[in-house]
């Protein structure tokens, strides 16, 4: 198996995402992309409490125990807003624990995982978020879409309430694996990326005056 990571800040004055991808022993490889929210103070520091507070859970967690993460994850995070008195803050994760040939799947929000066999996308995370809520019951059209796609039904961002989808996938020798915050696929599609990824390995880049926002990956080869 081989990782390569990567972030980029786009056209913001900062960048609020947050990447891990660490060994947790015997339990598998953690990876994840946290995804400060937009419109609420100090995301970075989000981001970054909740993506630490997850490895160091499942890291001393006799099992790979994602709901317990998650809980460990809000508890710092509240305490974190209420050290320094802030009313909101947040963000959205995906992540996966790969162990042999199972990947855990974990996500909130409208940070995704995709697994590609081949050229074909076999499996890809519902977006918790409002856009998908209405293209459920009517065609959008792209104004619409653009209007409402910031908005998101579930991140983290403090409570015992936030919760994060799990799913159980297996996986093959030669599968792709591509974790990303929502800055990346807007602007560029995920089969893109991949094909991208698959050219140029660990050389990939891009330029980030072409992407409007933080964009952030993970990208894993079975």
């Amino acid at each position: 198996m081989e990782i390569f990571s990567y972030t980029g800040i786009g056209l913001r004055e900062k960048n609020e995402d947050c990447l891990i991808c660490k060994d947790l022993a015997d339990k598998g490889v953690l990876c994840v992309v946290a995804d400060g929210m937009g419109g609420y103070s100090f995301g970075e520091d989000a981001s970054r409490i909740v993506a630490d507070t997850i490895y160091q859970t499942l890291a001393i967690s006799p099992k790979e125990d994602i709901d317990a993460a998650i809980s460990s994850a809000n508890s710092a995070l509240h305490a974190y807003k209420q050290a320094k008195h802030i009313e909101a803050t947040g963000c959205t994760i995906a992540g996966a624990i790969i162990r042999g040939r199972q990947a855990k799947i974990f996500w909130a929000g409208d940070s995704r995982v995709y697994l590609f066999r081949g050229n074909r996308i076999i499996y890809q995370t519902e977006d918790h978020s409002l856009v998908n809520e209405m293209k459920q019951v009517r065609v959008l059209t792209p104004e619409q879409i653009e209007r409402y796609e910031h908005i998101v039904r579930r991140s983290i961002m403090g409570s015992q309430d936030d919760i994060v989808d799990i799913d159980t996938i297996t996986i093959e020798t030669g599968d792709d694996i591509l974790i990303c915050t929502d800055g990346l696929y807007k602007d560029m599609p995920a089969e893109l990326a991949v094909m991208k990824l698959r050219e140029q390995g660990h050389s990939f880049s891009v330029e980030n005056d072409k992407f409007r926002d933080n964009h952030s990956l993970i990208y894993i080869t079975i």
